[in-house]
């Protein structure tokens, strides 16, 4: 992070818009509150704003501290006086009571509030803190609401309660300090109180993760329990990535886990997706509380998604119950029992949350040999190894609908444990990829077997081998291929192909020291063809009666003509030999074979294919088509249906959260009706139909549908589209031409592949990746992307510093046949957000670029691509201020 940067950069930019947006941002919100707002338009706030490091997530705070100058000049006091240290009781009073004006969040959007204060409370006093919110500017108010202290250490000595969830645009807030004593003349002394504006709404969604997750191996079935899947601090949008500068890890050996709650609510409003109340937790104990970084080590959601909570990875220290050494903390998301904050309702938590907590603690019990229904010493105290956080200090934590499941958590923990360690693990053939999609008598067909371990890792020095069968009638061969070795793929051929039929590949996997992994077997099929009948169509051109006439009739007829007219004769033999014999056999063979390849260029209203032929490697993780309208006019529907081969691609579902399988309608139809998005994968067939609201039309050019589709085998299938109806708004039919397409899934793979990202963005699909020999492809929606093409490769994307792969870069080795791979799997990289001008440096020129464009949607200082420039477009710039491209920090995958 670079937080000085962005504060000595706002005044570099002081008079320009940049400052002025920061002013309205206080000024507009003060104008709109009601009576009571004049008050906070006097105060002094401060703060900072944070980016994770792809940009894809913020958080900004801002804090106001209220003190005496403040309780004497605003708000309503009774039985309370202030003096230089804040707020006394009177004289001889024994209660009394401070209630401030209206005070209105300094942020555009707050979804959460914590207040801090300091008092001193003699023995015989006490103090009350109430709050209540506003969510429209002022005019209506919640009802007051105790603010519990919690019970943790704070910064600066100060008292803290917990957080208050606001979620709003226009929110204000009132707070009430009631002062008590046993004795007059003896009073508590209310020092002063700060309030923390935080909007932490801005990150990764539930669909986002899910994606990142995807390509996260997790095992929940082996024995002992493998590490489950666990979404990363950079991808929920931690502003500090993997890192933690103001708190740096220390470690030690883990003998505990700790189990917590939240205390936050049992649904994802404010936010849309889980991880924003990760993020609220982390902005909570990082920077309100100042304790560097989040406390719990892990946190799951409801939906049962682990989120890594501190940074530094396994036995780092947490910070979560006074002693912290020793143990891991777990974090439930959400309020399960005795939650301090008394407008949170209580939940019992899902059964998928309780299964990945179980999980995850069996992994790490396994990992320590460490016996769940136990208990032992724990600095001091006999602690069961799953304990609550109650079990270890004073605290309700982690609630009594969580504390009364622990028994039955350590039951399942111990269970998943429970396994014969000499039981081997069967392998598993991951897959069987024929080299041709069928093949002719006489052929040798040629196949890859796939294997990998239980765990997915590819597997080694293992016997293959393979029973052939021809139409389930009679074995062929029984025999091993002389399979080669690549280290999880088995390369084999087979050439008893003498008879036609469909031939059924049986293929087993063992291990010949018996000591590695159990057997694992896997079959599949491939059609063999009679001989293929492709000659009769070049040998009838050329017939045997041809040569013979033209050759005689001519040589003889043009010799005697130059000779002077001796003999009569040979005039009449000439005209009679060649007309016949030369007009006939020319002119019928070039007119046929010339006219047909002419195709008419379809004109008016076309729907296509695009692109008309894709060339997707075998060994990509997917490839994109879409199917557009193009020179249309007043167009308001459009049913359409594709037909492909299934046996060659298959189309990668758009929306795993939906039954069947759907592609990726355009955001034009956003506000329309789609009839129908399905895919048959089993005929090939996509099937699409649907139409704009209103006056909505189309005309000119417009996508509709984005189809990813993933390789199967090698071949060429065609993309035909059927039953295609363009519809005007009065219910009739637009005339339209189709143009088909094709996708060739080659054998050969790209000589390099990686995954890029946009910092700031969730959609990482058009940079463009350029090779040294002039090759270009774009990414997909994903960041993926594999070239054919030569080393040094570029990087670009307007708005984004550029990146480059360089010809030092290692090369993948097989360390087999230590050869090096032909693909070479780059790793991934983000670009980083902020180069407007392209010069491939970030600085003034930029983020005045941007300052100027404030509240546009101007879409190049819109780096964040929400469609509106803001301050998130600002933050993202200034952090990256003075970074140049290209970019070549590549991570493995």
């Amino acid at each position: 992070m670079k937080i000085s940067s962005f504060v000595r950069l706002a005044k570099w930019l002081t008079g320009s818009a940049f400052i002025v947006v920061l002013s309205l941002l206080t000024l507009v919100r003060v104008e709109s509150s009601s009576a009571h707002v004049q008050d906070s338009a006097q105060l002094n706030f401060s703060g900072v704003a944070q980016s994770s490091p792809d940009g894809q997530a913020s958080i900004v705070s801002q804090e106001t501290t209220l003190e005496a100058a403040y309780f004497a000049d605003n708000g309503q006091r009774d039985g309370v006086v202030v003096n230089a240290g804040g707020l006394v009781l009177d004289a001889a009073g024994t209660s009394g009571s401070y209630t401030s004006g209206t005070i209105a969040s300094p942020l555009a959007f707050t979804t959460d509030i914590v207040p801090l204060w300091a008092i001193e409370t003699p023995d015989g006093t006490s103090m009350r803190l109430e709050t209540r919110l506003s969510v429209d500017g002022g005019s209506s108010w919640s009802a007051w609401l105790d603010t519990p202290e919690a019970f943790f250490p704070v910064r600066d000595n100060l008292h803290s309660g917990y957080l208050i969830w606001a979620g709003q645009a226009q929110t204000a807030i009132q707070f009430r300090i009631t002062l008590e004593s046993s004795t007059p003349g003896l009073t508590p002394q209310f020092s002063g109180l700060t309030l923390v504006f935080s909007d932490t709404s801005h990150g990764p969604s539930d669909g986002d993760i899910a994606g990142q997750m995807a390509r996260v191996s997790s095992t929940d079935d082996v024995c002992p329990a493998a590490k489950p899947a666990v979404v990363s601090r950079t991808n929920w949008g931690c502003p500090e990535g993997q890192n933690s500068p103001r708190r740096p890890p220390q470690y030690a050996p883990v003998t505990h886990i700790v189990v917590h709650q939240t205390e936050t609510p049992n649904n994802t409003y404010p936010y849309q997706d889980w991880a924003g109340w990760v993020r609220s937790v982390w902005n909570y104990h990082a920077n309100v509380l100042r304790w560097g970084d989040v406390g719990y080590n892990y946190l799951i959601d409801p939906n049962g998604v682990i989120y890594e909570g501190r940074a530094g990875g396994d036995d780092v220290i947490g910070i979560h119950d006074t002693y912290n050494s020793g143990s891991m903390a777990i974090g439930f998301i959400g309020c399960y029992g005795n939650c301090d904050n008394p407008s949170l309702t209580t939940a019992e938590p899902s059964q998928v949350m309780l299964d990945s907590a179980a999980h995850l603690m069996a992994w790490k019990t396994g990992q320590k040999e460490l016996d769940p229904l136990a208990t032992t010493p724990y600095h001091g105290h006999d602690v069961p190894v799953i304990a609550g956080g109650r079990d270890v200090t004073w605290t309700s934590s982690p609630g009594d609908n969580i504390y009364n499941k622990l028994p039955y958590l350590r039951e399942q923990v111990d269970e998943k444990n429970d396994c014969d360690p000499t039981e081997l693990h069967a392998c598993q053939i991951t897959g069987i990829v024929f080299g041709q999609e069928s093949y002719h008598v006489g052929d040798t067909i040629d196949v890859t077997v796939r294997l990998a371990d239980y765990l997915g890792t590819p597997l080694g020095g293992a016997q293959v081998n393979a029973e052939v069968t021809r139409d389930d009638i009679e074995t062929q061969s029984s025999t091993g291929f002389g399979f080669v070795d690549r280290v999880g793929e088995y390369d084999g051929e087979y050439g008893g192909t003498d008879l036609p039929g469909l031939y059924t590949f049986k293929f087993t996997a063992a291990d010949p020291t018996d000591e590695r992994f159990a057997a694992c077997m896997a079959s599949d099929t491939v059609v063999v063809n009679g001989d293929p009948v492709v000659t009769p169509t070049t040998e009838p051109t050329v017939e045997p009666t041809d040569e013979p006439t033209i050759e005689p009739t001519v040589e003889p007829t043009v010799e005697p003509t130059v000779e002077p007219t001796v003999e009569p004769t040979v005039e009449p033999t000439v005209e009679p030999t060649v007309e016949p014999t030369v007009e006939p056999t020319v002119e019928p063979t070039v007119e046929p074979t010339v006219e047909p390849t002419v195709e008419p260029t379809p004109t008016g209203p076309i729907v296509q294919v695009e692109p008309t032929n894709l060339v997707l490697p075998l060994c990509s993780t997917q490839g994109t088509t879409t199917v557009a309208v193009n020179n249309v006019s007043n167009a308001q529907a459009i049913q359409l249906d594709l037909t492909y081969d299934p046996n060659i691609v298959q189309v990668i579902d758009a929306d795993p959260g939906r039954d069947g399988v759907q592609v990726t309608v355009d955001s034009i139809f956003s506000s329309g009706f789609i009839a129908v998005n399905s895919v048959d994968t089993t005929n090939g067939r996509i099937t699409f139909a649907a139409t704009l609201l209103g006056s909505g039309v189309i005309n000119g050019e417009q996508t509709i549908i984005t189809i990813d589709w993933k390789p199967l085998i090698a071949g060429t299938t065609d993309l035909t589209l059927e039953d295609v109806i363009l519809a005007n708004g009065q219910g009739q039919a637009i005339a339209s031409s189709n143009i088909d397409g094709a996708i060739t899934v080659s054998q050969t793979c790209a000589s390099a592949v990686g995954y890029l990202s946009l910092q700031g963005r969730s959609d990482y699909s058009g940079i463009v990746v350029s090779s040294n020999d002039g090759q270009q492809v774009e990414t997909q929606a994903d960041g993926s992307f594999a070239i054919d093409g030569d080393l040094p490769l570029t990087f670009t994307y307007p708005g984004y510093l550029s990146g480059r792969a360089e010809e030092t870069l290692p090369v993948e080795v097989d360390h087999v046949t230590d050869e090096a791979l032909t693909t070479m799997s780059l790793g991934t990289i983000t670009l980083l957000a902020g180069d407007l001008n392209a010069d491939n440096i970030v600085n003034i020129l930029d983020l005045s670029f941007i300052a100027q464009r404030y509240r546009s949607n101007d879409p190049v200082a819109d780096l964040n691509g929400n469609g509106v420039v803001e301050i998130t477009d600002l933050v993202m710039a200034a952090n990256n201020y003075n970074q140049q491209g290209p970019l070549m920090s590549w991570q493995p995958e």
